[in-house]
């Protein structure tokens, strides 16, 4: 798996599209103002979503908004480091809140097919962890055990999210997509993600007044 960088959230074209970056401009400044009423940036944010559907172009382009608006540069982990291969969506997703609790985490080498050595996180640098099964009623309990939280769910047609996931990794991903969109709708019924989010963002959608994106707050 490589994450979701791919043609951008909305359209096609090359790696971070503008379009992308005024999206995450947006979203940017509307976790600052939600956060600026609590003296500071969250210590983490959630992106949430299934494949294919933006989750590590966002968070990439959130991260620069951030940087670029007087954050400290964030840390991002996608969920790619933590699952343990094409059946592991549960188990990654379940040492999120592991992850959160001890500031340390094991990346998963997907190639040798076993965990790298053990990665420490910097408890005064903002975490971004996006990717499907990042967010959950523990991961998000452990978050807030850090400080303020924000959780956006990205939500975008299924025939887009598999033509960009199976352009992005070919025939690497095409033999699992079925099984792991199956993986997907069994954790996203059990979790109930969307149930704890800020926001919805909904890309890949005809725009709507507001151009690109449609946003809707929780």
């Amino acid at each position: 798996m490589s994450g979701d960088s791919d043609a951008g959230l909305v359209g096609a074209g090359a790696g971070v599209t503008a379009t992308t970056m005024a999206l995450a401009s947006r979203l940017a400044a509307r976790v600052h103002l939600r956060s600026s009423r609590s003296g500071g940036w969250p210590s983490v944010i959630f992106i949430d979503g299934r494949s294919g559907s933006g989750k590590t172009t966002l968070a990439e382009a959130v991260a620069a908004g951030m940087t670029a608006a007087g954050c400290t540069p964030p840390r991002v982990v996608g969920m790619d480091e933590l699952y343990p291969g094409w059946d592991g969506l549960a188990a990654g997703s379940a040492s999120v809140a592991d992850m959160l609790r001890s500031g340390s985490y094991q990346r998963y080498d997907w190639y040798a097919e076993d965990f790298a050595p053990e990665v420490t996180l910097d408890r005064g640098t903002p975490l971004i962890v996006e990717g499907c099964g990042s967010l959950t009623a523990e991961s998000l309990a452990a978050a807030h055990q850090l400080g303020e939280t924000y959780a956006v769910w990205i939500e975008c047609p299924s025939r887009i999210r598999k033509a960009r996931a199976l352009a992005r990794d070919g025939d690497v991903f095409a033999p699992h997509w079925d099984a792991w969109a199956a993986q997907e709708a069994v954790h996203f019924a059990r979790a109930q993600p969307l149930a704890r989010v800020n926001e919805i963002l909904h890309v890949g959608y005809p725009p709507g007044p507001g151009g690109y994106e449609a946003a809707a707050g929780i």
